[in-house]
């Protein structure tokens, strides 16, 4: 078994974000249907380890100190890479799947507070707990 520790744990995420980066440069499939390049780093890595750990019984756990703040990070900036034309593009289609997903959100939160009032609690933590 190998732990990596925090700071060996974001280097090995930097150079999975650099193979996904070289990947989707090279192959135009990733590029077309605009595959997240940590996706496609983090699925190479996944089988990558996967394979270690079949073959040779290899366990490698990663840190996961600074794992919350990187996933608000990563999904941030696939929100940011969307381009405006690819929303126009989805039409009327995605404003009626945006509207339902708003919608749904709402919903959540106050069904969250309703049962965190009910059990005489932080309405907070219903929306938290959602």
């Amino acid at each position: 078994m190998i732990d990596l520790d925090s700071r060996q744990t974001i280097i090995v995420a930097i150079l999975v974000l650099f193979l996904g980066k070289y990947l989707n440069k090279k192959i135009g499939f990733l590029r077309r249907y605009n595959i997240p390049e940590p996706v496609t780093g983090g699925l190479v890595a996944s089988l990558f380890f996967g394979i270690l750990y079949l073959l040779f019984d290899l366990n490698i756990n990663f840190s996961t100190h600074y794992r919350d703040i990187l996933l608000v990070v990563f999904f941030t900036a696939i929100g940011l890479s969307t381009e405006m034309k690819s929303i126009i593009k989805g039409g009327k289609a995605l404003l009626i799947l945006t509207v339902f997903a708003v919608a749904y959100i709402f919903i959540q939160n106050y069904i969250g507070i309703y049962i965190a009032e009910l059990f005489d609690m932080n309405p907070a933590t219903g929306v938290a707990a959602g």
